[in-house]
């Protein structure tokens, strides 16, 4: 949640470790291993893993929605969430 609530703050920074060990440590995590695996290649390699299959799955953005294996345009209302989950089939 804090990374999106703040994510103009570090969005465009030049070195984003620093804000992320902030937010770690305001929410009083283990920093020692946050800057451990932020420097560990195979942490590195997972996330860039990650990062890849979604944009390959067509996810530009978080959230992402698919249905069937189709991207959905995220709804704005709970109603409108639950119609494309237990309504009717929606078109991508």
């Amino acid at each position: 949640d804090l990374l999106y609530e703040r994510q103009t703050e570090w969005a465009n920074a030049q070195r984003i470790e620093e804000f992320l060990e902030r937010y770690a440590r305001e929410l009083d995590l283990d920093t020692a291993r946050f800057r451990r695996d932020f420097n560990d290649p195979s942490v590195r390699k997972k996330v860039n893993d990650d990062l890849r299959s979604a944009r390959r799955s067509g996810v530009s953005g978080a959230p992402a929605l698919f249905k069937n294996g189709a991207g959905l345009a995220p709804p704005k209302t709970y109603q409108e969430l639950k119609r494309l989950v237990v309504g009717e089939d929606v078109q991508p």
